[in-house]
């Protein structure tokens, strides 16, 4: 079995949003308002004020780091807000079996939320979810 990494997953991912149709061929390019960022990528951009949203989201939960999710997809004027994230293999994509599970209890703690896509992703979401409508996606 070849070696997997989280680095792969984003790289897929990457691909992925290259080829939606209508959609920016690479991070940071504008294209009808979208924009997909990797990572903290959207600094200096006009969505530089999601550095202050996730400057304290450290995915520990300490309170005290700055965290960001793997993938963002904005739109400009829009509502909605899309949160990706990655993980390397398919046992750390959810701690749950049911994903109705986190609708009872959250993302979890910090553990979960370090190891898990899912609840990555949900952490992150919980930081814009006064602003947006949040898609969380783990990958």
């Amino acid at each position: 079995m070849a070696h997997v990494s989280e680095e792969t997953t984003k790289g897929l991912i990457a691909d992925f949003l290259k080829d939606i149709i209508d959609y920016p061929s690479n991070q940071n390019i504008k294209v009808d308002g979208i924009t997909w960022f990797k990572e903290d990528s959207y600094k200096g951009t006009d969505y530089d004020w999601l550095s202050v949203v996730f400057e304290k989201a450290s995915k520990k939960q300490s309170m005290e780091n700055k965290g960001t999710p793997d993938f963002m997809v904005v739109k400009d004027d829009s509502n909605v807000i899309i949160v990706i994230e990655c993980k390397s293999t398919t046992s750390d994509h959810s701690k749950y079996s049911n994903l109705v599970d986190y609708k009872i209890n959250g993302f979890g703690s910090s553990d979960d939320t370090t190891k898990y896509a899912i609840d990555g992703a949900l952490w992150y979401a919980s930081f814009l979810s006064d602003r947006y409508d949040v898609i969380a996606i783990g990958v």
